[in-house]
């Protein structure tokens, strides 16, 4: 069983697992354009798909107020008409 297998089923897991680290590596990545750029309505399409690669099952309406952070993005789910406000730190090592 991998390390990112573990994580999932919420078992003790490596976080120092190089499969792991390389996928908050990508999301930090993606926090820093998120949480540098803002909102901005003229370009609310880059905050939209920078928000849906980082949260991918969640639905297409949701807002976060930046900054925000998680761990991995794809565990957490979140239903219509979501809203957050600033400073939302989400740990997400398993399914939120």
């Amino acid at each position: 069983m991998t390390e990112k297998e573990k994580m999932l089923q919420g078992l003790l897991y490596n976080a120092s697992d190089p499969e792991l680290t390389a996928e908050r590596i990508r999301v930090k990545k993606l926090l820093y354009q998120l949480n540098v750029s803002g909102y901005d309505p003229e370009k609310g399409d880059t905050y939209k798909n920078i928000l849906r690669e980082l949260l991918p099952h969640s639905a297409p309406d949701l807002f976060i107020e930046p900054p925000f952070y998680c761990d991995y993005g794809y565990n957490i789910e979140c239903g219509n008409g979501v809203y957050m406000n600033h400073n939302v730190i989400i740990l997400d090592g398993t399914k939120v």
